[in-house]
């Protein structure tokens, strides 16, 4: 803590003394237990009431900032929408970011210089500084190129705009702490005790600050951690209009990502879902229309329809990454225009799909002397590589077998894949399409992976190959099974989840080329390769492994090149940002970013024990499988609904949790799953646990014969 701090017994004096009744617009109560109306506040009402002239609002917007902060006691409904009306006629949309940036840095230099009489307001400036430095482009401190014709003076002002804002840049630090304090407490605990506190402490928040006042803000008032969870939504309403006011409109606010919008989202999950406007002709969704229209037209409708979806980050089902760092989607952006099947035009796209791909080769210890020349291709996802890995199967089968002589495929012995019936569903289709029978071994009560002793019992003249998925399994052991008795039976490794975490986390796990029989792999680059969807990738052990039958030669696009894939044109950008990811993180950071997910995963299942859930997941997140927690309930006390009961519950509550029944051998164990990811944070993990606790508690109420949930420990 810098600086003389205060006590406990000073702080709950303070928030004792502010504790009377709800006060008017514009009054606060202080410790004096006398109310008074700030000049700030006057401010504040003639700004409301809209009676300042437009030059002057962006000044008095500081003061109506401290104005409102100094009402602590107001009820939620005063929050809410506090600016909507106004910043409209402050800020137009079609401004440009020189403009909104001159704007933002005018009032950021106001509140510098007035930092001692606007401390409240100087606080969430450093908020609203950090997520500006956070998402604004150097580009745009500086004119478009070819707009020579510019007067002079513009240029003139987006120089020293550039200067300003480095100058600002310098100091944007001091508001990380503050954002910090926001994501582990909530908006209404920031404006609610953070000014307060702010009068006693230094306006550098450090972050022994923020420890002590959130021990204080969790252990010291619970009545008031209460009532501040409940204004969150209202005070996540007034930070939006606050945006909006420094300059931002909805249209770009919504589409950034940044701490502040994710702290937000965190604690009023509803707060970027706006209600959708109606439709003018909903004819104009199935037939085009006679006339064009405007740019921001089309992406408003658009923008209304998809603010109806879920949340990415609350949709706890799916392995595809939802997070990557702002300066991917730049640089994914910047190349949107480029294709991946045209190495003459692009070629230093080709050389980086290649860098990829040997990257993975040396991941996944292919030997040295097939690795000067790795065979593999992009894909968009795994299903795609898996279907590329069957047809190589079955071809190379194929003209090995008796059983189907040349081209006559009528054989009565057919091609088989023997998997686990937990396997993806894209397993079946590739046996639909290709004409390969899949061979299902049964899951158990004790077993939910596939037993390598009954998957090498069903291999006959047809097998084409095995496969792995899910839970980690024991490749090696079929691997030696297969050896042991005489069978050379390729193995194709399904590691499209574990395939990003095993080298990691096991590096000395022994489940890839390492071992004789594996030929083929898959991964996906979208699920813990950390990469949006979609892009996936597949790898063979040498090009004896993958027929040259298979491999087309063209000459399209100016010059003869080989291709393997479903898809013909492809977009370059998400392998960019597959190369983009194994840059920027190495082996190090891989590793540093999964053991964060794995810690989370074990602390999720930590909170589900005290709800009194069985967890299926043998340790979650402390290796022997990729970090997801499955977890069932206990029908001892919860014998009168379900998981899909408790699913539809928490969908209600804005949480994509899925239930199913397990695959063939235990259909009767149902059961819920949680993908642990990198934007799972442990304070999202906490809330989920609230929002679990707050459904388990609103089924038993409902249900006949109540059962007491266990207390949530946020350790």
């Amino acid at each position: 803590m810098t600086g003389p701090g205060p006590s406990f017994q000073d702080t709950t004096e303070l928030f004792v003394g502010a504790g009377g009744p709800a006060g008017t617009v514009g009054t606060w109560v202080g410790r004096d237990g006398q109310s008074r109306l700030t000049e700030e506040s006057q401010d504040a009402l003639l700004f409301l009431k809209d009676r300042v002239l437009a030059p002057k609002r962006l000044q008095n917007l500081l003061r109506v900032v401290d104005g409102v902060l100094n009402a602590p006691r107001q009820p939620a409904s005063f929050y809410r929408n506090l600016w909507s009306t106004h910043s409209r006629c402050i800020f137009s949309d079609a401004d440009p970011a020189q403009t909104r940036i001159a704007r933002l840095l005018t009032g950021i230099k106001h509140i510098d210089q007035e930092s001692q009489r606007f401390e409240s307001a100087g606080r969430i400036s450093l908020v609203f500084l950090a997520h500006d430095i956070e998402v604004v482009k150097d580009q745009d401190m500086i004119l478009a190129p070819g707009q020579t014709r510019q007067n002079l003076a513009v240029l003139s002002i987006a120089q020293q705009l550039r200067v300003d804002c480095n100058e600002i840049k310098n100091k944007w630090r001091r508001g990380r702490n503050y954002i910090k304090l926001l994501e582990r407490c909530g908006p209404a605990a920031l404006l609610e005790l953070g000014t307060g506190v702010n009068w006693y402490w230094e306006k550098a928040l450090t972050k022994e600050d923020v420890d002590v006042f959130v021990e204080f803000f969790e252990a010291k008032l619970p009545h008031l951690s209460s009532r501040v969870k409940d204004l969150n939504e209202a005070a996540g309403n007034m930070f939006v209009d606050g945006m909006l006011a420094y300059g931002w409109t909805l249209e770009s606010l919504f589409g950034t990502d940044s701490r502040l919008r994710q702290a937000l989202a965190l604690h009023c999950p509803g707060l970027f879902r706006t209600p959708p406007r109606p439709f003018q002709d909903p004819r104009t969704w199935e037939s085009l229309k006679a006339r064009d229209g405007s740019p921001d037209q089309a992406y408003r409708r658009l923008r209304d329809e998809l603010d109806q979806d879920h949340s990415p980050h609350f949709n706890l089902a799916t392995f595809n990454s939802t997070y990557m760092e702002p300066i991917v989607a730049r640089l994914m952006t910047e190349n949107l225009a480029k294709n991946l099947v045209d190495p003459r035009a692009y070629p230093a796209v080709a050389r980086i799909e290649q860098r990829c791909l040997r990257i993975l080769a040396d991941l996944y210890h292919m030997p040295r002397h097939a690795a000067a020349e790795v065979v593999g291709v992009s894909t968009v996802g795994s299903s795609e590589a898996i279907m590329l890995a069957v047809l190589a199967l079955r071809e190379r089968w194929a003209g090995n077998s008796t059983a189907w002589p040349g081209d006559d495929r009528t054989g009565k012995v057919r091609p088989n894949i023997i998997i686990t019936s937990a396997a993806h569903v894209c397993w079946a289709k590739a046996g639909r399409y290709f004409g390969v029978d899949v061979v299902s071994v049964p899951c158990s009560d004790g077993r939910f992976v596939l037993d390598p002793a009954r998957a090498v019992d069903l291999v006959d003249e047809g097998t084409i190959g095995t496969t792995y998925t899910g839970e980690y399994e024991d490749v090696a052991q079929v691997n030696r099974l297969l050896i042991e008795r005489g069978l050379d039976v390729p193995i194709h490794v399904d590691a499209a989840s574990g395939g990003f975490v095993a080298p990691f986390l096991e590096p000395e796990l022994e489940w890839d080329f390492r071992l004789q029989q594996v030929v083929s792999i898959n991964v996906s680059g979208h699920k813990y390769g950390l990469v949006y969807p979609g892009v996936g990738w597949a790898l063979w052990r040498s090009a004896a492994h993958l027929p040259r039958d298979l491999v087309f030669r063209l000459s399209y696009l100016g010059r003869t090149q080989e291709s393997y894939t479903l898809n013909f044109s492809r977009g370059s950008s998400h392998v960019l940002a597959q190369y983009y990811q194994f840059v920027r993180l190495g082996r190090a950071g891989y590793r540093r970013v999964l053991e964060g997910i794995g810690r989370v995963a074990a602390r999720l299942a930590a909170h589900l024990r005290a709800l009194g859930f069985l967890v299926l997941s043998r340790a979650p997140g402390c290796g022997g499988g990729v970090p997801i927690v499955a977890f069932r309930l206990d029908r001892t006390w919860a014998p009168r609904f379900d998981e899909y009961a408790l699913s539809a519950e928490l969908e209600k509550r804005g949480w994509l949790v899925p239930a199913y029944a397990m695959a063939d051998g235990a259909q009767h164990v149902t059961l819920l799953r949680v993908v642990c990811r990198v934007d799972f944070t442990p304070q999202l993990c906490d809330r989920f646990a609230d929002e679990l606790r707050a459904a388990l508690a609103h089924l038993l109420a409902v249900v006949p014969g109540r059962h007491t949930i266990g207390v949530v420990d946020g350790t």
